[in-house]
C-alpha cells in the first residue's frame, strides 16, 4: 500500500492545490479570531475598566498557550495524523472563542485566550507539515506564499467585520461568529480532505542537537520574532495608536486599517518571483530592513504620511515569511520538519506577538506608541544584517 503523502510529493503542484486551499481556509479563521482583538481592544478596555497595558497583556496570555502547545505539538502529532489534527485544533480554537464571547471578567478572558492559543499553536506546525508534504520541494515557496495569505486575510476581515457589525451588535458577537465559523470549517475539513496521513515526530535530543548546532536556526529564530512583531504585534496596536495619538475616528481607523491589509496579498504574489531572482537571504534582509524603516517613519511622521505607511509597512513585512518558512523547512528532513517549526515559532510568537506588544502597550499608556514603533524599527534594520552570517 502506497503512503498518501509519498504519492502527494510525486504529483505536480496544481494537483495538490485543494489540500493547500483547505488548510488555508482554516488558517484564515484562526487568524481572524486572533486579529479581532486589535479593533476590539478599546471595547474590551471599556467593558472591564482596564488600560492599554492591561489589555495588551491579554496577548501575552494568548501567546503562552500558543507557544507551549506549538512546542509540544510533536508529542500529539506522533500519534494523531496531521489530517486529524487540523479539525481538532479548529474546534479547540472555537471553544476559546466561545469563552471570550461570554466572559464576565478578565479572568475568563484570559482562560479563553489560553484555550484559543492552544488550538492555534498546534495548528501552525501541522499546517506547515501538511503543505510541505502535499507539494514538491521546488514548489514550497509558491505553496507557502499562498499559505501566508491566511494571516493577512484574517487581518483584513477582522477590522472590516468589526466596522460593519459593531455599530449594531455588542463586541462579543464578533467572537461568537468566529467560533461558529471554526466549527463549520472543522466539519467541512474532515469530510473533504483525505490526504495528510503523515504523523509528526516528537522533539528528541538528536533532532534538537541538529537544530541548536546550526547558526541558521538562531538567526531564523530572531528573524521570525522580529517579523512577527512588525506584522502581527504592530497590528494589534495600530488601531488604538491611530485613535489615541492620531486623533482618527475609531470606525474610520478600523476601515482604513482593514483596507491596508490587502497590500500584503499583492506583495505575496511577488514573493515567489523575488525569491527566484534574489534568493531567500536577500529577500529576508529586504523584508526586515524595509518594514523596520517603515516603522520608524510611522513613529516619527504624522498626517497623510503616517496613513500611507499604514498601507506600505505590512506589504513589506509579508515578503519575509515565504522565504523564512522555506529556509526553516530546509533545516530538517520531512519527518522532523514539524519539530523545526515547533522549536522556532513558539519563542518567536511569544516575543513578537506577546512580549513586544505588551511592552509597546506599556509605552503607549505611560509615554507614547510612536516611540515604541520607532525603537522596534531601528532594531529590525540593524538585525537584518545577521542574514549575511547564515547559509540560506
Amino acid at each position: 500500500m502506497v503512503d498518501s503523502d509519498v504519492t502527494a510529493k510525486e504529483q505536480p503542484f496544481r494537483n495538490d492545490f485543494s489540500t493547500v486551499f483547505f488548510v488555508v481556509a482554516v488558517s484564515v479563521l484562526v487568524f481572524l479570531g486572533r486579529s479581532a482583538f486589535a479593533p476590539l481592544l478599546l471595547d474590551v478596555e471599556r467593558t472591564f475598566g482596564v488600560g492599554h497595558a492591561a489589555s495588551s497583556r491579554l496577548m501575552v496570555t494568548f501567546t503562552l498557550g500558543y507557544s507551549l502547545s506549538m512546542f509540544g505539538s510533536g508529542l500529539v502529532s506522533q500519534y494523531v495524523p496531521h489530517r486529524r489534527l487540523v479539525p481538532i485544533t479548529a474546534l479547540l480554537s472555537a471553544l476559546g472563542m466561545v469563552l471570550l464571547a461570554v466572559a464576565p471578567s478578565m479572568a475568563v478572558m484570559n482562560l479563553g485566550l489560553i484555550i484559543f492559543g492552544i488550538g492555534a499553536g498546534m495548528f501552525v506546525p501541522t499546517a506547515v507539515s501538511m503543505i510541505s508534504a502535499a507539494v514538491q520541494p521546488a514548489d514550497w515557496q509558491r505553496a507557502f506564499a499562498i499559505n501566508e495569505m491566511s494571516p493577512h486575510m484574517g487581518m483584513i476581515l477582522a477590522p472590516l467585520l468589526v466596522a460593519a457589525v459593531r455599530p449594531v451588535l455588542d463586541w462579543r458577537w464578533i467572537f461568537a461568529f468566529v467560533a461558529f465559523a471554526l466549527v463549520a470549517a472543522a466539519l467541512f475539513f474532515m469530510v473533504r480532505v483525505t490526504g495528510g496521513n503523515l504523523r509528526g515526530q516528537a522533539p528528541n535530543l538528536g533532532i534538537l542537537g541538529q537544530l541548536l548546532r546550526r547558526r541558521e536556526f538562531w538567526i531564523l529564530l530572531g528573524f521570525f520574532g522580529l517579523s512577527l512583531a512588525g506584522t502581527d504585534g504592530v497590528y494589534l496596536l495600530i488601531p488604538t495608536f491611530l485613535v489615541t495619538e492620531g486623533g482618527v475616528d475609531p470606525r474610520l481607523a478600523n476601515t482604513i486599517f482593514g483596507i491596508s491589509r490587502f497590500m500584503p496579498l499583492v506583495s505575496l504574489f511577488l514573493a515567489a518571483l523575488l525569491f527566484d531572482k534574489i534568493g531567500s537571504r536577500f529577500l529576508m534582509i529586504a523584508a526586515l530592513a524595509g518594514q523596520g524603516i517603515a516603522l520608524v517613519v510611522l513613529g516619527l511622521s504624522g498626517g497623510w504620511l503616517r496613513l500611507a505607511v499604514v498601507f506600505v509597512q505590512p506589504a513589506i513585512g509579508a515578503l519575509f515569511f515565504p522565504a523564512g518558512f522555506a529556509a526553516l523547512s530546509a533545516l530538517l528532513p520531512p519527518v522532523s520538519r514539524n519539530v523545526g517549526v515547533s522549536m522556532t515559532l513558539p519563542v518567536a510568537v511569544f516575543l513578537g506577538v506577546g512580549v513586544i506588544p505588551a511592552v509597546m502597550g506599556f509605552l503607549g499608556e505611560n509615554f507614547s506608541f510612536a516611540g515604541g514603533f520607532t525603537g522596534l524599527g531601528i532594531v529590525m534594520v540593524v538585525s537584518s544584517l545577521a542574514a549575511f552570517f547564515g547559509r540560506f
